[in-house]
């Protein structure tokens, strides 16, 4: 842990989640606020890649600070982190006074047309869903799409595959097939598994920041994320044992 003066506590938040990262992180968030008497800054430069737990950690970290009565603010987020601080409502009780920009929609690069398709298979096991999520971001890559937009489908497939491992209970048992085709100016994302039944689409989890302070609510971010980053979410149970999840992206902004 930096300490910066007595007053002001520097923290940084972990890109690992593995149980002894996070228990670290809150061990540390717990002995600053036991010594600062003003800020406690949450240090984000390793979360270039977000996903909804990190979201979790620092919002916990803000409900521990209310209790605390000692502000939370953070320190070098990346583009990635601020566009889901937005889309989850939680950005004013972070950024807010930080004279950090706001960013936009990164039109740098922007295909014509999109004419590759692509398609992979893989296990609920963690480290499977890591390596098709790299699978998949390099997909996006390679058909060059803006920075911004790559961000928001990586993000989206990853939470709708963390997902399914929380919800299908087939880990060890069965895979999730997964497909993507350009149609138009949107790609279609379609998620097939074997497991329990349950419909993402029926459970959007809305984030509202005060009713969520007062609740201590630490949970729903994922579903929230792929609901507010897609432009649609559907969702089919066929013959009783196949969850077909189907999202849609732009990957056009329109002006």
């Amino acid at each position: 842990m930096q300490v910066e003066t007595k007053n002001r506590q520097c923290i940084a938040v972990p890109l690992s989640l593995s149980g002894d990262a996070v228990d670290e992180f809150h061990g540390r968030l717990e002995e600053a606020f036991a010594v600062a008497e003003g800020i406690v800054t949450l240090d984000c430069s390793q979360l270039k890649n977000v996903v909804s737990s990190h979201i979790n950690l620092l919002w916990m970290a803000y409900l521990r600070s209310e209790e605390a009565h000692i502000k939370v603010r953070l320190k070098d987020p990346s583009p990635g982190l601020l566009r889901v601080l937005q889309v989850l409502d939680l950005y004013e009780l972070f950024v807010t006074g930080m004279g950090l920009s706001e960013g936009g929609v990164d039109r740098a690069k922007e295909p014509t047309r999109i004419e590759d398709s692509y398609s992979d298979e893989f296990s609920t096991s963690v480290t499977a869903i890591d390596k098709a999520t790299e699978s998949f971001l390099a997909y996006l890559k390679r058909i060059d799409l803006p920075k911004m937009t790559t961000f928001e489908l990586r993000t989206i497939f990853y939470e709708v595959a963390t997902n399914i491992r929380s919800h299908a209970e087939i880990e060890g048992r069965s895979t999730i097939s997964f497909s993507v085709r350009p149609e138009g100016e949107r790609l279609i994302l379609k998620f097939t598994d074997t497991g329990r039944a349950f419909d993402p689409a029926g459970h959007k989890y809305e984030v509202q920041a005060e009713r969520a302070a007062e609740a201590r609510q630490r949970r729903g971010f994922g579903l929230a994320l792929i609901h507010r980053l897609a432009d649609r979410v559907s969702y089919k149970r066929k013959e009783d044992t196949i969850n077909v999840l189907t999202v849609e992206k732009k990957w056009r902004y329109q002006s």
